[in-house]
Parts: C-alpha cells; sequence; structure tokens
C-alpha cells in the first residue's frame, strides 16, 4: 500500500472490492450490491464490459496498481470531478484505460451509490497539458515565528497570491503548521481568500515541518497542471518522532543520509514519500536561518527529493529580511511556471445539488465522500486498486 493511500484510509471503506468493480459493469442497488445489466442502447456488447481493451494479454511486466484520486465539484454543472492518476509499481502511467476500468461509489459508509459507467452523462477523458498553477503555500506559525517574521512572511506570501494568474485558472491553497498543520484555505482561485487565510495566522507552539508538507499533498492531490508547494520556516523541526540528525554523505542522491531520512517513522520522510507519488515538488525558503543549520539540512533534503531541486546547494532559499523574502517567492513562481505539467485522468459524473442542508443542524457546506476502485488487466490477471476522496458543496 502507498504511503499517500494510508492517509486516506478513513475515507476508504470496507465494502468488497470484488463488488465494488462489478458495480462499475452493471447496474448497482442502494446497498452497493450488484446485479447484471444489459448494454446501454447502441453499444456493441464487448464494448459494454471492456477493460484497458488496447492492452496486450501477453504483458506480464505490470504486476501492481497504484490509484490516487482527488474530487472536486462543479456546481454550475452539478457535476462531480475525479482526477485520478493510476500508475504501475514503477510509477509509470497507465494510459490505455476507459470508463469501465473504474467504479465509483458515492457516500460508501451510508447507502453507497454507484455510478453507472454505462450513462452517457458519465466520461473518462486524459487530461493533458494543463498550463495552470496549482500551488499550496505552506506557512510556519510557530512561536519562534512571533512578531516581524510573521508579518514578514505574511506579506511576502500575499505577493505571491497576487502573481498568480487565477483569471487563467491558477489556484492556491494555504497550509499553516506549528504543533500540528491544517489547510487553512484549501484550492481556490479566489485571491481575496487566500489573503484572508494567509491574514489569520497567528503565531504559536511548535515546528512540524512533515506534516505541513502532508498537508499540502492532501490539497494539491492528482489534479492535473503545473503543480509545487512552498514550505516556509525559521527553524528545525521539533514534532517529528525521529529525532536523530542526517550526516553529511557524499554519495547520497541528497548529499545527506541517515537520521530521519529514510525512517519509516518519521514524518518528515513520511511528507517526503506522499510528495514523491504525486510528483509535487516542495520548494523551499528558510527564513534568517543559517547555511549550516539543522533546518537548512531538512529543506534541502525536502528540496532534492521531491525535485524541486536538481542539484545540491541550490536549495533552501535563506532570505535575511522580507525583501530577499519576497524575491524568494517571486523565483519561485517563476520556476513553478516553467514546469512540466501533471497529467491525469478526468472520470466526471452528474452528482444534483442538494437543496438545502439539514433544517435541524444547518451547515455551510456538506461533504460527500467517494471511493474510487479501478480494474487493469494483463497477462497478470486482473490487478485492482482503490482510493478514498471527497469533495464539497457549498450552500
Amino acid at each position: 500500500m502507498s504511503a499517500f493511500r494510508q492517509i486516506s484510509r478513513s475515507l476508504v471503506m470496507a465494502i468488497a472490492v470484488g463488488g465494488l468493480l462489478m458495480g462499475g459493469c452493471g447496474s448497482v442497488s442502494e446497498t452497493g450490491e450488484s446485479s447484471p445489466s444489459q448494454p446501454a442502447p447502441g453499444s456493441p456488447p464487448e464494448d459494454r464490459f471492456a477493460l484497458n481493451a488496447a492492452s496486450d494479454p501477453l504483458d506480464f511486466s505490470i504486476i501492481e496498481l497504484n490509484v490516487i484520486c482527488s474530487a472536486d465539484y462543479d456546481d454550475p454543472a452539478e457535476q462531480a470531478n475525479l482526477f485520478c492518476l493510476v500508475r504501475d509499481q514503477d510509477n509509470n502511467d497507465l494510459l490505455d484505460l476507459n470508463k469501465y476500468n473504474f467504479a465509483v461509489a458515492v457516500e460508501p459508509a451510508t447507502a453507497a451509490r454507484a455510478v453507472d459507467a454505462a450513462s452517457t452523462e458519465v466520461s473518462l477523458t486524459r487530461v493533458t497539458g494543463v498550463q495552470e498553477t496549482v500551488v499550496a503555500i505552506i506557512i510556519d506559525k510557530s512561536g519562534s515565528m512571533l512578531g516581524d517574521k510573521l508579518q514578514a512572511a505574511k506579506n511576502a506570501a500575499k505577493v505571491f497570491v497576487d502573481g498568480l494568474d487565477t483569471v487563467g485558472g491558477d489556484r492556491a491553497a494555504v497550509i499553516a503548521f506549528s504543533d500540528d498543520a491544517q489547510i487553512v484555505q484549501s484550492l481556490t482561485g479566489d485571491k481575496d481568500k487566500l489573503k484572508a487565510a494567509i491574514d489569520s495566522l497567528a503565531a504559536d507552539g511548535a515546528t512540524n515541518l512533515g506534516g505541513g508538507v502532508i498537508e499540502a499533498v492532501r490539497a494539491v492531490g492528482a489534479r492535473p497542471g503545473k503543480r509545487g508547494a512552498i514550505l516556509l520556516t525559521d527553524g528545525d523541526d521539533t514534532v517529528d518522532p525521529v529525532t536523530a540528525r542526517p550526516v553529511a554523505d557524499a554519495a547520497s542522491p541528497f548529499g545527506w543520509s541517515g537520521g530521519w531520512i529514510g525512517d519509516a517513522g518519521s514524518t518528515r520522510w513520511r511528507g517526503i514519500q506522499l510528495a514523491q507519488e504525486i510528483d509535487l515538488p516542495v520548494y523551499t525558503i528558510g527564513f534568517q536561518i543559517a547555511a549550516d543549520s539543522a533546518a537548512a539540512v531538512d529543506l534541502e533534503v525536502f528540496a532534492l527529493a521531491t525535485g524541486a531541486a536538481a542539484n545540491p546547494g541550490e536549495q533552501p532559499f535563506l532570505p535575511a529580511d522580507e525583501g530577499e523574502l519576497t524575491a524568494a517567492f517571486t523565483t519561485i513562481q517563476a520556476e513553478l511556471e516553467a514546469r512540466t505539467p501533471l497529467d491525469t485522468y478526468l472520470y466526471a459524473f452528474p452528482y444534483p445539488r442538494p437543496l438545502f442542508s439539514n433544517l435541524l443542524k444547518p451547515k455551510t457546506s456538506v461533504v460527500i465522500p467517494v471511493r474510487t476502485g479501478v480494474l487493469y488487466q494483463n497477462g497478470n490477471g486482473l490487478l485492482r486498486d482503490k482510493f478514498g476522496s471527497s469533495f464539497e458543496i457549498a450552500f
């Protein structure tokens, strides 16, 4: 099981995978149990049940399937959009899927409702070449950031937001971390919301670098585009249960080895693994920290391991004042715009908007859980994986 899927385990409900996958190819009752159905009118029977028909049945190279999905809701269209990465054991994209490879269940914890892939309103497309920027801004709000440092971070981050082409589709999320980490503002192109989220930050607590990156991975997910995360801190991680320090190692691709690097119990290493799984480069900024500090080592490893930096010494950026900090954000913005976009699958299906929230317990929004199962057929038989996600509908 991939590290990314482990953080979504709470959203992946315990309904038999076999039943779920059958649901993608037939009609499914409200309980999620499958029953046979006829092909949709006008569609050849052999296409109705086709699974990656273009694949080679004698291909034995793919032995594992890994699925990661992110869900959004298109309110005007009343449509749910699932952006999915489907990869093999070597992290190579599988490009020969059709919508019958996917079995999607909505609200699986209550009365699971399977999406009927035979419907003409359900579609699967390969989204390629998206030029919009999708970025998570991760800001340290620990106690050491109190005062001028946090204000400088806010000012520089808001300049970065102003530079986003939100009219053209750029989106950002705001992540904050201290003792723990949280998504303060989910992905949006609304600059006022992003700035309000940044201005809301107050300094207190410890420094949880790994937690900040993990939440950035949640926020960006599998959405297509020119993607990245910007990690800003003024100090070393003080929350990670693995406290051992890396040592210099010229043979390591990071220039460092040991310590928390490669330790499965480390939140910093977990954050790196998750970012690697979704191709999310983590650009790093050490505000008013020394180049030879433990924090600078951590930030360099984050940048190198996730592909934000190509060579040791390129990152972290080490600004000494607000002007240099703003310049670092500007440099990162240019690098993001030059990145190769991530391509994904888009599985779209209709989801009527609820008319209102519960009158007894009114809410401003409702979160709809979704479980996505994928089957892939090759010489090794049927490979399968599933992933839990959710989308939010505002009232």
